[in-house]
């Protein structure tokens, strides 16, 4: 069992690009990973890469645009704040 995986994940940011045209912005587009127990995985990129945008949405910090993540098997984007809260304590971001 992997203690994260995450499928697909996109984040899209919806800009005004002149003259009333909208436009997004792929910060996060088709990221898939697993973590296996008692394993790390460290995410690289250069400044602008969505690193921060991936933490932040699977902390539930930031709504993905699609995708699916789960955590020791239980689906975490689509799952309610309340019943997220406790496992944000199991999980952290390191910058």
């Amino acid at each position: 069992m992997a203690l994260l995986r995450v499928e697909n994940l996109q984040v899209h940011f919806p800009i005004q690009s002149g003259w009333g045209k909208r436009d997004v912005v792929k910060a996060v587009d088709d990221v898939s990973f697993k973590i296996p127990e008692g394993k790390t995985l460290g995410l690289v990129g250069e400044s602008g890469s969505g690193k921060s945008t991936v933490s932040r949405t699977l902390l539930k910090l930031q709504s993905p645009t699609g995708g699916r993540a789960y955590y020791r098997d239980q689906e975490i984007l689509a799952m309610p704040e309340s019943a997220f809260r406790p496992l944000r304590r199991e999980m952290q971001m390191i910058f």
